[in-house]
């Protein structure tokens, strides 16, 4: 089995791409619940359930936020702030809350995404890839829904022998070589390796000759991950997180950064116009042949030395919850 996430590991997950503006509420799907989404009278970010715990109302069907920007039940009025249930819309507050029925993730933004966490005193920080603040690289950034459970979409992403048969930069004739796993911290390895794709690459472009690209691909928990292109010196790096919706339905949240094409100003708009078309086509191209596959069905018996970061991937976790019960004891 292959399903490690049935609960919260104290790490931030990926939750949504929308901005909130103000006095808006937005129903959010995650982890197959649905959740409501709000800022509060301090412009803090509130995520909690859906559901209103009087007599199931969704806050989403015609609730609203008063003038302290505490979300009140359409059904009968109830109000909450913060999780806490203070009393009934228009009459005198409650003067003690009641005990917190509605719990509330820990939050931060980020520019691209909203993350959420179960552990207020979590160690760890969101990961960003170090070329978010190298002014050498530029970026583009976008995002697709897989009909498919977000591990499956995860491991696909650290399968290195897929590149060869499903996408068109990928020659047939050619698999991963010299390929060499090292582990950086607890949550985050890195396999890497050397590969000749075909002309149709994008190093075909920037190599005038045959080529071979080194290629590292990491991972780092819970949901992202990491893949280096270096052609020369030119780097392409795409960096992606997976956020799981329902048991089979997960937004993909990609950004490519590069250190070329970014020169000038038309650089710039011709390298932002091809890679953004060079990534949603090599998405569709993962979308189709992802079509029907089953989580559970990936980890099957047969294996290779290809499939080691997928394998490190699994091991990771499955150490990392295992250290969490062993430190819960």
């Amino acid at each position: 089995m292959v399903k490690f996430f049935s609960f919260f590991l104290p790490l931030w997950y990926p939750f949504s791409i929308h901005h909130l503006q103000a006095n808006e509420m937005y129903k959010n799907r995650f982890f197959n619940k649905d959740y409501i989404m709000y800022k509060d009278i301090n412009d803090s970010i509130i995520i909690h359930s859906n559901i209103c715990p009087h007599q199931g109302s969704q806050f989403s069907n015609g609730g609203f936020l008063n003038e302290d920007k505490n979300i009140v039940c359409p059904y009968h009025g109830f109000t909450y702030e913060n999780g806490s249930f203070i009393g009934i819309c228009h009459q005198e507050k409650l003067t003690k809350k009641q005990k917190q029925t509605l719990p509330t993730f820990h939050v931060q933004q980020t520019d691209d995404l909203i993350f959420v966490n179960e552990n207020e005193n979590s160690p760890y920080d969101i990961f960003q890839p170090p070329e978010e603040y190298d002014p050498d690289f530029r970026s583009v950034s976008g995002w697709s829904i897989l009909s498919n459970n977000y591990l499956t979409v995860t491991e696909n992403l650290l399968d290195m022998l897929h590149i060869s048969f499903v996408h068109s930069f990928g020659s047939q004739s050619n698999v991963p070589d010299n390929i060499q796993f090292e582990k950086i911290s607890k949550i985050h390895g890195k396999t890497s390796f050397y590969y000749n794709p075909s002309r149709k690459s994008l190093g075909s472009i920037l190599s005038e000759e045959d080529y071979t690209v080194k290629v590292e691909n990491e991972f780092i928990l819970p949901t992202n991950t990491i893949t280096r292109v270096f052609i020369g010196d030119s780097v392409k790096t795409v960096f992606t997180r997976s956020i799981p919706i329902e048991e089979n339905k997960t937004l993909l949240y990609w950004k490519l950064y590069r250190n070329f094409w970014n020169d000038n100003i038309f650089l710039n708009y011709f390298g932002d116009f091809f890679i953004r078309h060079l990534m949603k086509k090599v998405i569709q191209e993962d979308i189709e042949i992802l079509k029907g596959i089953r989580v559970d069905d990936r980890d099957g018996p047969v294996k290779t030395k290809y499939d080691q970061t997928i394998l490190q991937f699994r091991k990771f976790t499955k150490e990392f919850i295992r250290d969490l019960k062993i430190e819960d004891m």
